[in-house]
């Protein structure tokens, strides 16, 4: 679990993104959310991979509870607290 806090959250191979994914499908900086005012917005960092949200590949997503965000072979469910 990663709790997110304002501003932004890196995710990616390595080992210094606030979500780390040991894969070699995920890139070093693989995509970001960016959180301001109660909303949570998934960017994709321009991956050689790609990422995809609820089984579609996405550049920018806003985020809502339950969606299905996969990188490689690794998948995260994103919850919204509340």
């Amino acid at each position: 679990r990663v709790t997110l806090g304002p501003g932004r959250t890196s995710i990616g191979r390595d080992p210094g993104n606030g979500v780390h994914i040991a894969s070699r499908y995920a890139s070093r900086r693989h995509a970001v959310v960016v959180s301001a005012g109660g909303v949570d917005q998934l960017l994709d960092l321009r991956s050689r991979n790609g990422t995809l949200v609820n089984g579609r590949r996405v550049s920018e997503h806003r985020l809502v509870d339950h969606d299905l965000i996969a990188i490689g072979n690794h998948r995260l469910r994103y919850r919204h607290p509340g």
